[in-house]
């Protein structure tokens, strides 16, 4: 995100210094890139600040909005203030030169964005020595003209150091509107002591190396500078092998004796056998990962087959619940049957007493007249009261059988209870036993499955028989454990494999040393024989 985006957002400068300062607390005390500011460079007209987060910068945006371009200024053209067109190209190639970023293409006319009758552009980047504040700044400014006949470009580069930063408390432009840039003899007067102004490309060089590098020589600040160019270079990964690797690092180093190269080239090529083994254990590590998803299918099948006898046994407890019900209805219909029997015999009992009473004064009355036969009709009323009281026993046993029954029913309904709270006891432990040996082996799926399922398990409100317990058992314990054992022997037989090419790898570098070493024996007795040839030489 450049400075603008974040203003455009909502951003204040405060927030924009409390961000920056959290983004670099921790740099290393080296210089480290911090901003880059471009300024009437292509299609940015006012200054255009891009921040770097702790060295880095990511820019993202859509084809021809200038990402590759900002690439190309910060690496290499601020640096070496080199102007051929293949250093500044963002295709790697020679189509474009320096003089199309500032004024446009040679035949383009006004209307075209990049149009421009005369420029003065710079490019400015700044580092910071780790998050000291200390700051150091380098860049280049470039001018051209349409009116020039020869396509020239001045160019001319500075360095400065101090408490002042472009684009903060210190501008590269005359601050009227519009502004105009400087140029390279105001920017000398307004740097004063606190920076140098070159003309020179090599001057230039020289002091970039010396405030921020530190080479030894210009030479191999060029050399590293060659080897930035290198890496930036567009598609460099097309057709990239050790050989052309052993090249660019021949060309970015000091020379060194070709032995030690070969020894080096052989320990590359030995590096594609080994880099291929790895990419083939890596092929089989993604092959175990790919277990996971029937291991997940696998589980959810088992958890379907407990799901399925649980709702076997919900509904088994359904049916007995209602046949419970329904012998409590048939006893609460014996007992009502019963209470109405036994009033019936208390109200039969009254008649009896009532007859008996009517029957003895009807006795007494007519005891000397034989009009009625009244021992007949008291057999007849007899026959009556053992037949209630026949009936009576017969619903007195009727209750007693409904008791036994719904006596009977309870004790199995307790039974059933227990056993499978007991069955649901040992599966939870068994279940917690699972995820523990699942924490041990580092199985975080497998560990929450079965978290999953014991709390899936104490969650039952309805208690049945043993077969969802069997059920989960089998397929969270047996299944898993059969699944875990060949995930493992998969990740032991990957292990051995990455053990082998880590083995062969350390022999490789282990035979490299073994040539460094003997690269500096046999120079050593060279030197010692050239020492002895001039002593011969002298002695003649």
């Amino acid at each position: 995100m450049t400075q603008s985006d974040f203003f455009r957002l909502g951003g204040t400068p405060a927030r924009m210094l409390d961000v920056l300062a959290a983004m670099h607390a921790a740099d290393p005390d080296r210089w480290v890139p911090r901003r880059l500011v471009l300024q009437n460079y292509w299609l940015f007209g006012e200054p255009e600040v891009f921040h770097f987060a702790r060295g880095n910068l990511m820019l993202t945006g859509q084809n021809e909005s200038g990402k590759s371009t900002v690439l190309v200024t910060a690496i290499t053209l601020v640096l070496d203030m080199m102007l051929t067109p293949d250093r500044v190209d963002t295709m790697g190639s020679n189509d474009r030169s320096i003089r199309y970023y500032l004024i446009g293409k040679d035949d383009s006319t006004p209307e075209a964005p990049t149009y421009h009758r005369e420029r003065t552009a710079y490019i400015a980047l700044e580092f910071e020595r780790g998050s000291s504040g200390t700051f150091q700044t380098i860049g280049i400014g470039l001018r051209s003209s349409r009116d020039w006949t020869n396509q020239k470009v001045e160019r001319w580069g500075f360095v400065m150091a101090g408490p002042r930063r472009v684009a903060v408390d210190f501008h590269l432009h005359d601050g009227k509107q519009p502004p105009r840039p400087l140029r390279p003899g105001e920017l000398r007067d307004r740097l004063g002591h606190t920076g140098q102004v070159f003309a020179d490309q090599q001057a230039y060089k020289a002091a970039v190396n010396e405030a921020l590098f530190g080479f030894r020589a210009v030479k191999e600040y060029e050399n590293f500078l060659e080897m930035l160019h290198v890496v930036r270079t567009p598609k460099l990964g097309e057709g990239l092998n050790p050989r052309k690797v052993e090249a660019y690092l021949k060309e970015s180093l000091p020379p060194i004796q070709s032995a030690a190269i070969e020894g080096a080239s052989e320990v590359f090529s030995r590096l594609d056998a080994i880099e291929a083994e790895l990419d083939h254990v890596r092929a089989q590590l993604e092959t175990v990962r790919a277990l996971e998803g029937p291991q997940d299918a696998a589980v959810l099948a088992s958890a379907r087959q407990a799901a399925v006898a649980y709702q076997s046994s919900s509904a088994e407890h359904a049916s007995r619940r209602r046949a419970h019900s329904k012998l409590l209805g048939q006893l609460e219909t014996a007992r009502a049957e019963i209470a109405a029997r036994t009033a019936e015999r208390e109200r039969l009992a009254e008649d009896r007493a009532e007859t008996g009473g009517r029957l003895q004064v009807r006795r007494d009355q007519y005891r000397e007249h034989g009009a009625f036969d009244l021992e007949a009709r008291l057999a007849a009323v007899r026959g009556e009261e053992s037949e209630a009281s026949g009936a009576y026993d017969a619903l007195r046993d009727d209750r007693r059988r409904a008791q036994a029954a719904v006596v009977r029913e309870e004790e199995q309904r307790a039974n059933d209870a227990a056993a499978w709270s007991r069955q649901r006891g040992r599966l939870a432990e068994r279940l917690e036993e699972l995820a523990g040996a699942a924490d041990r082996a580092f199985w975080t799926p497998l560990a929450a499955r079965a978290g999953r399922a014991r709390d899936a398990l104490e969650g039952m409100a309805v208690e049945g028989g043993g077969t969802p317990a069997a059920d989960l058992a089998r397929s969270s314990i047996e299944d898993e454990a059969e699944g875990r054992r060949r995930v493992l022997a998969a990740i032991v037989a990957a292990h051995d494999a990455l053990s082998a090419a880590g083995a062969r790898l350390e022999l490789s570098r282990r035979a490299s040393e073994l040539a460094r070493r003997e690269y500096g024996e046999a120079d050593e007795r060279f030197r010692a024989a050239a020492r002895e040839a001039e002593a011969g030489r002298a002695g003649a």
